[in-house]
């Protein structure tokens, strides 16, 4: 480095930057000249450090940031999964615990993204038997829902649907995140997403065939029927398409569960107090999937059934800190084993078979 600096300005000394050595003031200048020098090139090196340090900082705080937020997702997604009665998902699990939690600079927000009418397969009957076609944007209904996504196919977001519906409806309640219920899934859906799957046109049209059978039959299918019905399709099509209900009685959005209530098709007496009673008990204990039918004064094969369930299937768990935001959808799979309620003598449902949930991360993304 001396060696450098002594060079360079003997340089320009012979260029006539510096004074010649025998000016009475070229010494003195000559060591200015070489202070400056010296302490550009030092400032120079300390800016260059200065600025490596400051990335290294950025790089070590955005790494931390990134764990914290990878720690505290995997506590939430824990609770989901350890839930100590997986077939009852209400407000009073531990899971919920961590809604809105603030430490550290780190927020919690915890979205149960199943609990709504599903785009991708709703039928059009929910529409036009309720007030819920009223969502619909004006001269838009539920034929041109059915139209749209057999010219279009299936979607991963409700934005895809915005020519539809009022946006301000399609967050609230719409999704689409949710399996296809065989006994509600529209035929012509059901068959796009069979052949999304499979890649076989004839094992679309074989789900297509076999919905519109059940429809015809005015039969519904049960979780121990699936084998049977999907045949050799099976192993392609489940989980994708199953018998569990698609909704939880214990998360859905109050008027959404209103207009399902109030459909005529379901028979439900006096709706608006049965569901002053499923707000009242839901939010005080939870309402399991066995005492459905008593609470809502219907039949154990009450088609409302299928909509309305006691688990939550699809979660999205966000946590925000410092600057950085994890988005984290978490899938449960309903269990292959489990085969469904049965009626117990005198009233009520009770559990046929084994009942656990998996849960798998199927998207995961920083904001």
């Amino acid at each position: 480095m001396i060696g450098f600096l002594t060079r360079l300005a003997l340089s320009a000394s012979r260029t006539g930057l510096l004074p010649s050595r025998n000016d009475s003031g070229y010494a003195s200048t000559y060591f200015l000249f070489m202070l400056i020098l010296l302490s550009s090139l030092v400032l120079g090196i300390g800016f260059y450090l200065q600025s490596g340090f400051r990335a290294l900082l950025r790089f070590h705080r955005d790494n931390s940031v990134s764990i914290e937020l990878s720690r505290i997702t995997a506590g939430v997604a824990d609770s989901i999964q350890n839930d100590p009665s997986p077939d009852v998902q209400c407000f009073a699990d531990q899971v919920w615990a961590w809604q809105g939690r603030t430490g550290n600079d780190y927020t919690v927000n915890i979205t149960p993204v199943s609990d709504r009418l599903n785009l991708n397969f709703t039928r059009k009957n929910i529409f036009d038997r309720t007030s819920l076609s009223l969502l619909f944007m004006p001269g838009k209904t539920s034929a041109d829902l059915q139209q749209y996504r057999e010219d279009n196919g299936l979607f991963l977001s409700p934005s895809a649907y915005e020519g539809l519906f009022l946006p301000a409806n399609l967050e609230r309640y719409f999704s689409c995140y949710g399996w296809a219920n065989i006994n509600l899934a529209d035929e012509f859906a059901a068959r796009s997403l069979a052949r999304s799957l499979t890649g076989s046109d004839s094992a679309a049209e074989r789900l297509r065939g076999t919905i519109e059978t059940l429809l015809l039959d005015r039969r519904a299918a049960s979780p121990g029927d699936l084998r049977t019905l999907l045949g050799i399709d099976y192993n392609e099509l489940f989980p994708f398409v199953n018998a569990e209900p698609l909704m939880n009685i214990n998360h859905i959005d109050p008027d959404l569960l209103r207009e399902i209530l109030a459909c005529p098709d379901y028979g439900v007496e006096s709706p608006e107090a049965r569901l002053s009673d499923v707000l009242a008990r839901r939010e005080a204990e939870g309402i399991a999937r066995a005492d459905i039918p008593l609470v809502l004064g219907v039949p154990p094969d009450s088609p409302i059934l299928h909509y309305l369930g006691s688990v939550t299937w699809f979660w999205e768990i966000s946590v925000s800190g410092r600057g950085k935001t994890l988005r984290t959808v978490l899938c449960g799979l309903p269990p292959e084993s489990y085969s469904g309620f049965s009626e117990i003598p005198g009233g009520g449902l009770r559990p046929a078979g084994a009942f656990e949930i998996k849960y798998q991360i199927i998207e995961q993304r920083y904001l």
